[in-house]
């Protein structure tokens, strides 16, 4: 199988361009950011800026993991538009200078995870195609569904992101 480190960095270039349309949004229409930062789909779940936090860990991590390094978290601020863009920069640049060979070696690694209360032992190819990659998007998803909610002008191919 080949590396998931295209599709991760592809999917955080579309998540920082539905941020960008979030928060020219804001200016075109007179609109606090706090608005759309704030957002929730529903009140039991997290804001907006958390899902951005969330998408980054989850990618840093996964590649991290497949490389054979301890999970990672993308630090800095996650409070307004700059920040967001900053941090999935970041997040780019963690999974971007992992060295390719070792991400693309997982099939044959076993990883062990804490996972809330417990351990999980799984090969690398179970942990991304059932727990990193469904995390990664379940959040990058959230997010475009809270700023399409709020009136932000996206389509699909924004979601997408740009091809090749």
């Amino acid at each position: 199988m080949r590396s998931p480190v295209p599709g991760l960095v592809r999917s955080l270039k579309a998540l920082d361009g539905i941020l960008r349309k979030g928060e020219d949004f804001c200016l075109a229409n007179s609109l606090d950011t706090r608005e759309l930062l704030d957002a929730r789909v529903a009140p039991t779940m997290k804001p907006l800026t958390h899902q951005i936090r969330l998408a980054c860990d989850h990618a840093a991590t996964a590649v991290a993991r497949l490389s054979g390094r301890d999970a990672v978290t993308v630090d800095g601020a996650y409070e307004t538009f700059g920040d967001l863009y900053a941090s999935i920069a970041a997040a780019q640049v963690i999974i971007e200078s992992l060295p390719t060979e070792d991400v693309g070696a997982f099939e044959q690694c076993t990883l062990r995870l804490a996972l809330d209360d417990r351990t999980v032992v799984c090969t690398g190819y179970d942990y991304l195609m059932q727990y990193a990659i469904p995390n990664f998007y379940f959040s990058v998803t959230t997010a475009y569904i809270i700023l399409r909610g709020k009136g932000v002008p996206l389509g699909k191919n924004d979601f997408l992101g740009p091809w090749a």
